[in-house]
């Protein structure tokens, strides 16, 4: 059984508070309580405002039903074979500062910060199954996201995240890149008619079990769509257009270059 709890509000135009709670009552795992506050505070400033941001909040995860059917099925192998998952709880933090002009452009900066006690994971290097972290695992980095209209059918794109993510060992979290970021062109003319989008995404810097760490890769993606009519839309997507040999995950591979086109009615 689960209840849960929350307020909106706003003064004078420029402060805005948000407040949650949950209450949880779990038959096998016990009762919990989380919570989350976030605040906002708006600035005027030039052509524009500062938006001034922070949230807190806390979780709590039972394992999912899959997870604990898994470690007493036919396919589970020591050590997740017959283990008794737990619940994990959580607590985190995030706060930013981000400048919007009315011309249209803004640039938004956001600090993050958060942390896992008893984190349920697979078992990445005996495919064994789900496992539970004996401590703290945590993730903290700033995420930088930019948008500048150049003119009516230009509109440039970008955002850049730094993580640095641990294990309750201290180690680097797997599988997650420390450097990731895009950047895009926004292409619409003929009063938008025409969208066409090219994203270029980097990823830098992926702890793998077994190498030690993935080859960083660049994958570019091109997408486009035509209104033809106004209950009639024509569209495609061109992934991964370059080709590229590349892995997220080790022995899990990606498609080379793919193309993809339909036609949308609304009615």
């Amino acid at each position: 059984e689960g209840y849960f709890l929350e307020y909106q509000g706003g003064f004078n135009d420029d402060v805005f508070l948000s407040a949650g709670a949950r209450y949880t009552d779990n038959e096998n795992f016990g009762t919990k309580t989380t919570y989350r506050a976030g605040a906002v505070y708006l600035v005027a400033a030039g052509e524009g405002e500062f938006k001034l941001k922070t949230t807190y909040g806390t979780g709590f995860r039972a394992p999912g039903l899959y997870e604990i059917a898994y470690n007493v099925g036919p396919f589970a192998t020591p050590p997740a074979l017959g283990t008794e998952l737990g619940a994990e709880e959580s607590k985190g933090y995030d706060a930013g500062v981000g400048y919007f002009a009315t011309s249209g452009w803004y640039v938004d900066v956001v600090y993050f910060d958060q942390k896992i006690d008893d984190e349920i994971f697979f078992d990445v290097i005996n495919y064994s199954g789900y496992l539970q972290s004996d401590g703290e695992s945590a993730s903290n980095g700033v995420e930088v996201t930019a948008e500048v209209p150049l003119n009516d059918m230009l509109t440039l794109t970008s955002n850049y995240t730094y993580t640095d993510a641990q294990d309750f060992e201290g180690e680097q979290r797997l599988r997650v890149p420390k450097n990731m970021g895009n950047i895009g062109v926004l292409v619409s003319p003929w009063n938008g008619r025409l969208q066409v989008n090219v994203n270029y995404r980097v990823a830098r810097d992926t702890a793998d079990e077994t190498s030690g760490s993935v080859d960083d890769y660049e994958v570019l993606d091109i997408s486009a769509s035509y209104q033809v009519l106004d209950y009639l839309q024509v569209f495609g997507r061109v992934e991964n257009a370059t080709d590229e040999d590349y892995q997220e995950i080790p022995d899990f591979r990606t498609p080379g270059a793919a193309g993809y086109a339909g036609v949308r009615f609304t009615f």
